[in-house]
């Protein structure tokens, strides 16, 4: 005995039925999301800020996780010169600048994850070289620039020290890691961004279904016959 079946395409299904068909091809959405595109997205959200906030300055990686929890966030990894850095702060004068850049003080700076579990806007640590020892002071600079003296020496160091200095973050005078901070929390926010834009994968969701070749039965369940 033949049995008939009546199947629907989406668009025939009733509004409550497409809803929970939405909701549930949103679900696979979002996960397909986080894993092929959200990586991408964070990387020129990262260059875009980068450049906004560091001009000149190289990116490396991206870190964060977007997953609401304690020690949730982002940071960006990257690398700067001192003649970049001194363009932005202004903390160098044009002598002292020359000479760092002369005798190699300085290595470029690195702002790199601190190997912690989290991945947030304070997981950052800066790691350079640098060369600052009076020995070559008494060597080189103070023949070479007769009215730079032993305490010009010492306070153009400590100049530098005080800026990339990243030990306790969470209460720095440094504007260069507040910058840091500030351009990590704002990621953060784009990221999050990303994730919420819940009318993105639901405009993706209907249009997946409208245009898909699947029939359903009334209550929104799949034929899974031959039904070419």
């Amino acid at each position: 005995m033949e049995k008939k079946i009546k199947l629907y395409k989406f668009n025939e299904l009733e509004k409550d039925i497409q809803d929970k068909l939405v909701e549930k091809e949103k679900e696979l959405e979002y996960e397909s999301f986080c894993e092929w595109q959200l990586e991408d997205l964070m990387e020129e959200e990262s260059k875009d800020l980068l450049k906004q906030y560091f001009n000149n300055a190289t990116f490396n990686k991206v870190y964060y996780d977007l997953s609401y929890s304690q020690g949730s966030g982002s940071m960006i990894a990257f690398t700067i010169n001192i003649k970049d850095i001194n363009n932005k702060y202004h903390i160098l004068s044009d002598e002292e600048l020359e000479i760092i850049q002369k005798y190699d003080l300085i290595s470029d700076i690195e702002i790199i994850h601190d190997n912690s579990l989290y991945q947030h806007e304070y997981t950052f640590k800066i790691s350079c070289y640098s060369d600052f020892t009076m020995d070559i002071y008494n060597e080189d600079i103070k023949y070479e620039y007769k009215d730079f003296k032993e305490k010009d020496y010492t306070n153009m160091i400590q100049k530098i020290e005080n800026l990339i200095n990243n030990y306790n973050k969470h209460y720095t005078d440094s504007q260069f890691i507040k910058d840091i901070i500030n351009m990590n929390e704002e990621l953060t926010q784009r990221g999050y961004a990303l994730l919420e834009d819940d009318d993105y994968f639901t405009q993706i969701s209907y249009e997946y279904l409208e245009n898909d070749d699947k029939l359903y039965f009334k209550n929104g369940d799949i034929y899974k016959g031959d039904y070419e």
